[in-house]
């Protein structure tokens, strides 16, 4: 847990991705950085869990491939619900090209898999 901020443990992530082997990475990483993790499987699932919890969550990483409902949908019913949410957004895809819907309609970040810690922390503490 990281000791170095106490306010960090009543802090909140969604995180939203299709992969299981990356929602148990990255919940487990934000558990050991002093976060809570909620997860979700896909982008409708990650707007269900959004509405339900909003007022509790502090952030969201998402990805943006994504069965059922992709990225860009899920990013954009997420900022109706509320236009002031964090949104870092991540993607195993080297183009940057598709990035640039989600910068454009308000994501704080762009993260590349696989994550790395301090980068995960840095964004956290900037944007949390």
């Amino acid at each position: 847990m990281n000791k170095q901020d106490p306010d960090i443990e009543e802090k909140t992530v969604l995180i939203i991705d299709d992969e299981d082997i990356i929602r148990a990475s990255t919940s487990a990483m934000l558990m050991d950085l002093g976060y809570k993790a909620l997860i979700a499987e896909d982008g409708e699932r990650g707007v269900e869990i959004f509405k339900v919890n909003r007022k509790d969550i502090n952030l969201v990483i998402m990805d943006i491939i994504m069965p059922r409902m992709g990225g860009l949908e899920a990013f954009e019913k997420i900022k109706k619900i509320d236009p002031d949410v964090k949104v870092i957004v991540t993607s195993g895809f080297p183009r940057e090209d598709r990035f640039e819907a989600f910068i454009d309609g308000g994501a704080v970040a762009v993260m590349k898999k696989p994550y790395r810690r301090k980068v995960m922390a840095e964004l956290l503490s900037e944007h949390i």
